[in-house]
């Protein structure tokens, strides 16, 4: 069951030609839509949190979307930040269908 604090890998229909994925921590929950604070990375890069800003004017980049929009949830970054393997596998298959 989804969580506020999980990462999740988010399905945006407006950008289908994207190679890499969306991914974000849930940081609230309605019935049928999540805050995500969005992550920055890649498959062959770490993934930190994305803010806007600098200083002590950073603030987190995050937005609602629908619910139905999470391919995946609950999932771990390893000790370096990258996504694991088996993650990776996972995801891209979402991303073929």
């Amino acid at each position: 069951m989804l969580q506020v604090g999980d990462l999740a890998v988010v399905n945006l229909d407006d950008d289908e030609e994207s190679e890499q994925p969306y991914i974000g921590k849930v940081m609230e929950m309605k019935e049928e839509e999540v805050t995500i604070h969005w992550m920055r990375g890649g498959y062959q890069r770490p993934w930190k949190e994305w803010y806007n800003g600098c200083g002590r004017n950073r603030v987190p980049n995050c937005d609602t979307i629908p619910k139905q929009s999470i391919l995946l949830f609950g999932f771990k970054l390893t000790r370096k930040g990258s996504l694991p393997k088996e993650t990776v596998s996972t995801i891209k298959a979402a991303y073929e269908d």
